[in-house]
């Protein structure tokens, strides 16, 4: 789990992960998971795109929307129809070196099937457990954001000719993201939130008009839907193709959005609006303070005679 986090930060963050102690579940089932590791004021934030974290931000603590804030019983998993007395335990300790500064906690991992089934309860890295399966299942996927380029002909041109100005050999350049699904977890390895990306894509490309070397957009933007449940809403929404030009200039832009909240924090609400003209238009984003993920986003390029 630590590991995926830690290579999807691409450097960002770094975890020595030991064991302090182990044992059966059942010899410490009367003692709560907040007593057994310790719950710092701050949790670990961190935003993606697709297998990658682009950012991660140490926050204090909400406790009128923290799992951490009551008791953390591990008895709820009998009830949850995960029986304590074939599990076993592990206290973690978790040194954390974020880009210098260090820190150090503790986590709870419980397995079931002779550790084939395992879960870590981190109170400070969230989205552990079920960022990691998400990553590795886009990761067997083969997701990317793709980009294809459309090259002139191999043979040498006698005279200049209408291309793109980011790549003189290519009329068209187009990016796709592939859609993909984000779930949310909660400490008990119940799903309480899904995001369903839709696929996105942006294109440019060139072409000749009345001896004029001009600009053109393309792509497409598929909706996007959410589930919340357990204390949880959820919102989405997103642009369309949306496309701009200037003569030799041209913009696309494609790109969805979700969030969701925890409905103490009220209702998510996600929209979106268009400014500006020809290929200067740029697209604004309103959510309400949730939890945000996004997929797509704008492409912006001038077409000549090279």
């Amino acid at each position: 789990m630590y590991g995926h986090y830690q290579d999807a930060a691409g450097g960002k963050v770094q975890f020595e992960v030991s064991t302090v102690e182990s044992g059966r579940l059942l010899d410490v089932l009367d003692r709560s998971v907040n007593e057994l590791v310790s719950v710092p004021g701050y949790r670990l934030t961190m935003e993606e795109q697709g297998t990658e974290i682009t950012a991660i931000k140490s926050q204090a603590r909400d406790s009128s929307t923290d799992e951490w804030a009551q008791p953390v019983l591990l008895s709820k998993f009998d009830d949850l129809g995960r029986d304590t007395g074939a599990a076993s335990y592990r206290i973690l300790s978790v040194n954390v070196n974020r880009g210098g500064e260090l820190s150090a906690h503790r986590a709870l991992q419980v397995c079931w099937d002779a550790g084939a089934n395992c879960l870590v309860m981190d109170p400070v890295v969230e989205r552990l457990e079920s960022f990691a399966e998400d990553r590795a299942r886009l990761l067997a996927e083969g997701w990317k954001v793709e980009s294809q380029v459309k090259q002139l002909g191999g043979e040498v041109q006698a005279q200049a000719v209408c291309t793109l100005s980011s790549n003189f050999n290519a009329v068209s350049r187009s990016l796709t993201w592939s859609s993909r699904t984000i779930t949310y977890k909660n400490l008990y390895g119940i799903t309480v939130v899904t995001h369903r990306l839709g696929s996105q894509q942006t294109g440019i490309s060139c072409y000749v008009s009345s001896g004029s070397c001009r600009a053109a957009t393309f792509g497409y933007s598929s909706a996007s839907s959410c589930d919340a449940n357990l204390g949880f809403n959820c919102d989405c929404s997103n642009t369309g193709n949306q496309s701009g030009t200037s003569t030799n200039a041209a913009r696309a832009w494609s790109e969805t959005k979700c969030e969701h909240k925890n409905v103490l924090q009220g209702s998510a609400n996600v929209s979106w609006s268009r400014s500006g003209v020809g290929a200067g238009f740029n697209i604004s984003w309103s959510t309400s303070g949730g939890t945000v993920n996004a997929n797509g986003g704008t492409q912006y390029d001038t077409c000549a005679w090279h």
